[in-house]
């Protein structure tokens, strides 16, 4: 979620991501921060769908659901919810750094279940989808081939030092990587520019043939 670090005026409703974009509490984040997020789950049969109460009954699709969500323990953390959501947007908090906070606490920990339960919901919600959707799939594993591809042309880009960060410091790390991007972006955009100008140049002469 490091798009929340972009200065434009441009900011996205819709986040694509890998299997490992999937887990719970993302989900639970992303949803917090009115964000779509739509993950390529490569091992999607794996993961358990919660049904919205206990009681419930799902005509034909009851024996997919495997859990029950504690909506009791969302409402409890409903008011810091908020304040979470409030603080990222406002640029107080990374959420990154709540992830890895989150990741940290103890399985007792009530804030984390809580917004791990959260995200149970909405990936549910997701999976359904996914199963149901296959042009979701579709657009799903299109858009997150192009970013593995662009991934592979960054790297191809961080040749220096065998593309391996020698530092510890994450701070070091942010800008290894936030750097090589930068390369790469100036890249693509040259690139653009260089065959631009050449498709140009060509019309222009089959237009006006000496």
């Amino acid at each position: 979620m490091h798009f929340y670090k972009n200065l434009s005026d441009l900011h996205p409703k819709r986040v694509h991501a890998d299997t490992h974009g999937q887990s719970a509490a993302v989900f639970g984040l992303a949803y917090l921060l009115g964000i779509e997020l739509m993950p390529r789950i490569r091992r999607w049969r794996t993961l358990k769908l919660y049904r919205s109460e206990r009681s419930q009954y799902y005509s034909h699709i009851d024996a997919l659901f495997s859990g029950t969500v504690n909506w009791s323990l969302i409402r409890e953390h409903y008011a810091l919810f908020m304040q979470l959501s409030i603080a990222i947007q406002g640029g107080a908090l990374a959420p990154s750094a709540v992830l890895a906070r989150i990741n940290s606490y103890s399985t007792r920990n009530r804030f984390a279940l809580a917004l791990q339960e959260l995200g149970k919901a909405v990936r549910t919600t997701f999976l359904l989808d996914w199963i149901m959707d296959d042009s979701m799939r579709r657009a799903v594993h299109k858009c997150t081939t192009k970013i593995e591809r662009h991934h592979r042309f960054a790297k191809h880009l961080a040749f220096g030092e065998h593309g391996l960060l020698r530092s510890n410091d994450p701070d070091d790390q942010e800008k290894a990587i936030v750097y090589n991007e930068l390369v790469a972006n100036a890249v693509v955009l040259q690139t653009v520019v260089d065959q631009t100008q050449a498709i140009h140049a060509l019309s222009a002469e089959v237009c006006d043939p000496p």
